[in-house]
């Protein structure tokens, strides 16, 4: 195993392996820091790289968290094209990590598709978020109201996903203690992201919806 991978396995084989199935049978890319070009492979290569680097650091964190930002936002930040995000309610400020993460994806050209539930409907806090996002970030960012919706889920870049108990705000993700685990099983990952895109098909603008 040349590079840097060599230090980084040894703690996260079986984490490693798990991500090697949606690779269509090039794994051996997933072993080269630099250099791999495998024409249609090279992007999703890249982004499975990312979080399995990110795992090596950091290790597949689940649990019931006090703090559950610090799983949800190092995860956010791998996003390199999209985030497609669920919460119930939501409510941030400029200065909030999620802000941050959403906002540097958008500067490098990334979608970013948050879908609010029945919380949302009559949310003053909300709504000053929704407008805050849609103000500053403009088109980067496209919010729909499924009124049904409790689920709070965020996945990055159809790869992986994070889902828990946890809404999209100040409590949610930094005071209350929180669920949050890790999915990154393709088979799994591909059910979350058909289930998202059948609820995103159904939902409304949030704005419209109101």
């Amino acid at each position: 195993i040349p590079g840097r991978l060599s230090e980084l396995f040894s703690n996260v084989v079986e984490s490693i392996l798990s991500l090697f199935l949606p690779f269509d049978g090039s794994i051996y890319c997933g072993f080269i820091e630099e250099g791999c070009s495998l024409g249609p492979f090279l992007e999703p290569l890249s982004i499975s790289y990312t979080v399995m680097k990110h795992i090596a650091d950091n290790g597949k964190q689940y649990t019931p968290y006090p703090h559950a930002d610090k799983i949800v936002v190092p995860w956010m930040k791998l996003a390199k094209n999209k985030l497609k995000i669920m919460t119930s309610n939501i409510s941030l400020n400029k200065n909030h990590d999620v802000y941050k993460t959403i906002k540097s994806l958008c500067e490098r050209s990334g979608k970013v598709y948050i879908l609010l539930g029945k919380n949302a409907v009559d949310d003053e806090a909300s709504k000053k978020t929704a407008e805050m996002f849609l103000k500053n970030l403009g088109k980067c960012v496209e919010i729909r109201l499924h009124p049904q919706l409790h689920a709070k889920t965020v996945i990055i870049d159809d790869v992986a996903v994070v889902e828990g108990s946890f809404n999209l705000t100040i409590s949610g993700l930094s005071k209350n203690i929180e669920f949050a685990n890790i999915l990154l099983k393709p088979d799994e990952v591909k059910r979350r992201v058909e289930d998202f895109d059948k609820l995103w098909n159904e939902s409304k603008e949030y704005f419209k919806n109101l």
